[in-house]
């Protein structure tokens, strides 16, 4: 990490120059830490325009289902909303094969073509488990 430097560059002309698309340095970044409520908004103006050049604003998506086959993970991702610790799965640790299909002819039913199966780093024992109960 750099140094924080004496002097910093006044925001707008770092905005400037980021738009203008010129790399920043060290001491540009440094720059924009003090930022009050108006500095964060013309920064956030000034990258979305920068995102924009780049990637332009269509938004895309893919249609997939989701079908988490077990509600048991070793992860612990921060964003995930269905997993669950044994205890709290109860009986409830494995979707039967009629959820699957419910879940999978639903989402064909909504249009979409692939489906996403979750399960954590040991997929091969999930579907294992699946195939022979």
């Amino acid at each position: 990490m750099g140094k924080m430097p004496d002097s910093c560059t006044p925001i707008n002309d770092v905005l400037l120059k980021a738009k203008m698309g010129s790399d920043l340095t060290t001491s540009d970044a440094f720059s924009l830490v003090p930022a009050d409520l108006g500095d964060t908004q013309d920064m956030c103006t000034v990258a979305g325009w920068m995102r924009d050049q780049v990637k332009g604003n269509i938004v895309t998506f893919s249609p997939k289902v989701f079908i988490p086959l077990t509600h048991l993970c070793r992860d612990f991702c921060g964003y995930c909303t269905f997993r669950k610790n044994p205890q709290q799965a109860g009986d409830d640790l494995f979707m039967t094969a009629e959820q699957i299909l419910q879940v999978a002819n639903a989402g064909a039913a909504m249009g979409c073509t692939r489906r996403y199966s979750p399960s954590g780093k040991d997929r091969n024992s999930v579907i294992q488990r699946l195939a022979s109960g």
